[in-house]
């Protein structure tokens, strides 16, 4: 019993840490990570404003489709949550006996994307409601809050 309740236990540390991992590498905005991550996206899948895609010097970016599927690869939650499920259910292999580590990786892999993915919808259900009282305040005449805050 209490072996299990120890795994239990192991089992959401391990999924909680896989997702703020995963939400670290994707969508964090501190400079040493964003800076890095957006540099190398931006070189391995140039695009423009509007989010099309563009070529570089006239020429096809370096490492052409496989430098866009890297760069993919790299801010998507459920893609990134892989490596970081990994990497986290190796970690602790190496300091507690985690039985069955490939389906512990699926198992942490499964959560730590579904959190991610949920983490995402609620940020951007946040941003949309927001954008939706501005405009309801500014059309029934009510002070309005900072526009920067949008």
């Amino acid at each position: 019993m209490e072996v299990a309740v120890t795994f239990m236990v192991l089992l959401g540390l391990m999924v909680m840490t896989a997702w703020r991992l995963t939400r670290f590498a994707v969508a964090d905005t501190l400079p040493f990570v964003r800076v890095p991550r957006d540099f190398i996206v931006g070189w391995l899948d140039p695009r423009d404003e509007d989010g099309n895609k563009t070529q570089v010097g006239g020429k096809e970016p370096p490492l052409g489709g496989f430098g866009r599927g890297v760069a993919y690869l790299m801010t998507c939650p459920w893609c990134m949550s892989f490596w970081m499920a990994l990497g986290t259910v190796w970690v602790t292999t190496n300091w507690y006996s985690v039985p069955a580590p490939w389906l512990v990786v699926g198992a942490v892999w499964g959560a730590a994307g579904w959190l991610s993915a949920i983490e995402g919808w609620a940020e951007e259900w946040w941003r949309l409601t927001k954008n939706r009282r501005y405009e309801v305040r500014k059309n029934l005449g009510f002070p309005l809050q900072d526009e920067s805050e949008l």
